[in-house]
């Protein structure tokens, strides 16, 4: 979608591109897999591209929305391992219209990241240090 606009952006010299990734693109989840590194794969091409396109006017976002109450998290729901539901904890459920809306106020203010929990933010800005003894907490506990 992003190589349809992106020439004619370049030629105005002008645009807003908003990526929309995961929380599950900050961490790796049980059950979650391919999910996860898709949504990780976002996170790399939006700094690239972001690099890229800033010369040419262009601001690039990423957003990393919780879980959102759609049907296709209904069905989810449904499936979803234990341990993927014993690691996401009580993150929150967040209504469609919500998420749109601070998507919507982050384009206005040009922000290039919109984490939607303060343990989003966190995960990403201390993930590198603190997946570790996430994931260590995670193991122990789940053997108990």
């Amino acid at each position: 979608m992003i190589s349809a606009v992106y020439a004619g952006m370049k030629a105005r010299r002008q645009g807003q591109i908003m990526i929309i990734s995961s929380g599950a693109g900050l961490i790796g989840l049980h059950g979650y897999t391919a999910y996860c590194a898709s949504k990780s794969a976002l996170v790399g091409f939006a700094e690239a591209l972001r690099v890229e396109s800033r010369w040419h006017g262009i601001d690039v976002s990423i957003c990393f929305p919780p879980d959102t109450d759609t049907p296709q998290l209904a069905d989810e729901l449904k499936l979803r391992p234990a341990e993927a539901v014993a690691m996401i904890g009580r993150a929150g459920l967040w209504s469609s219209e919500a998420v749109a809306r601070r998507i919507v106020r982050a384009l206005d203010r040009r922000q290039a990241e919109i984490f939607f929990t303060p343990t989003l933010y966190l995960l990403a800005r201390f993930g590198g240090v603190a997946k570790p003894w996430i994931y260590r907490w995670f193991h122990r506990s789940w053997r108990r």
